[in-house]
């Protein structure tokens, strides 16, 4: 079974994972230990992650995140 999808819905879907797996980020409890065991180093890594979420998802969408 084959399922087209047009442009403007694979943008769609783009933008809702991205904007969920930014929301989770947000929660101190799940990025936790994420890139590192060193507090600040993982809060760098987490931050500039989710600016990159930040860039795309404004790529692919009209409005922002946060």
């Amino acid at each position: 079974m084959v399922i087209n999808i047009d442009d403007e819905v694979a943008d769609q879907i783009v933008c809702e994972n991205i904007k969920k797996s930014y929301q989770i980020l947000c929660n101190p409890k799940f990025s936790e230990g994420m890139y590192s065991l060193d507090v600040y180093e993982n809060y760098m890594r987490v931050h500039f992650l989710k600016e990159a979420m930040k860039r795309v998802y404004e790529y692919y969408s009209s409005d922002t995140l946060e």
